[in-house]
Order: structure tokens, then C-alpha cells, then sequence
């Protein structure tokens, strides 16, 4: 995770913590949710980006928290719908896509991802994957 934030240029904006992760699922998929919920989370909030690693039960999650202007809680139900983008973002140039992509790629290997937020406080996303054991994995 370390390498994907540096190759993006966002070392000096995105701080990370947390316990390694090896987890089942294809690295590629890994890789590019990753980029889209933390660049994402760099694109809206521009500052204080977290990103956490951790396991509870069968699964690990990396948790993206930001500090920007967080997700209304109209929008919060539909975020993750296609074409869907809250007001905060609608002067992008995305698609509303990355995320609904992102927890389809999430689904494949029964996973998921959570969204919290709250306007003036920011946003947390969480990618919650099946811990590693055989097959494809991927190391974080």
C-alpha cells in the first residue's frame, strides 16, 4: 500500500498505520480500489488522508478516512451507486463510476465497503476483504 501511495505522488499527504494484511483476492483488484478510495479521498478533502490496516474476524479491512467536507447524509445512502456524485464532488471530472467499480471489484471474493461521513467532519471508507490463506493474495 505504502508503494501504490508513493507511485501516486501522495506520500506527503496520506499517512498510514495499521497491522500487515495478506489477503485473498487478486493484487491488481487490491490495487486499483485502492487507488480510487484514496485518491479519492486526496481529490475531496486535499489534506489529512489516513489510511489504516486491520483484521476482525475472517477478514481484513484498510480503512480511508479524510477530513474534507464530508458526505451529506442524503447522499450517503446512494454513494456507492453508479453514476452517483454528492454535491461535493459534482465539480469533478469523474464519472461517479470509480466507486460503484471499486465495490463490485469489492464483492467478487465476499468482500464489501462501508461508508461513513459527516459534513464538517469528513469521510471514512472501509474495504473489508477475506484474510489470506491460498490462491491469490495480496500483501499489504
Amino acid at each position: 500500500m505504502t508503494a501504490l501511495i508513493t507511485a501516486r505522488g501522495l506520500a506527503d499527504r496520506v499517512a498510514t498505520g495499521g497491522e500487515p494484511l495478506t489477503l485473498t483476492t487478486d493484487p491488481r483488484r487490491v490495487e486499483r480500489m485502492l487507488a480510487n478510495l484514496i485518491g479519492n479521498a486526496v481529490e475531496h478533502s486535499g489534506r489529512d488522508v489516513r489510511v489504516r490496516t486491520g483484521t476482525g474476524g475472517a477478514h481484513g479491512y484498510v480503512e480511508v478516512a479524510d477530513a474534507g467536507p464530508g458526505i451529506s447524509p442524503e447522499h450517503l445512502p446512494h454513494v456507492l451507486e453508479r453514476f452517483c456524485k454528492a454535491d461535493s464532488a459534482r465539480a469533478g471530472a469523474g464519472s461517479g463510476l470509480g466507486l460503484a467499480i471499486a465495490l463490485e471489484n469489492a464483492r467478487l471474493p465476499d468482500g464489501n465497503i462501508r461508508v461513513t461521513g459527516d459534513v464538517q467532519r469528513g469521510s471514512v471508507f472501509w474495504l473489508v476483504l477475506p484474510l489470506g490463506s491460498a490462491g491469490d493474495v495480496s500483501e499489504l
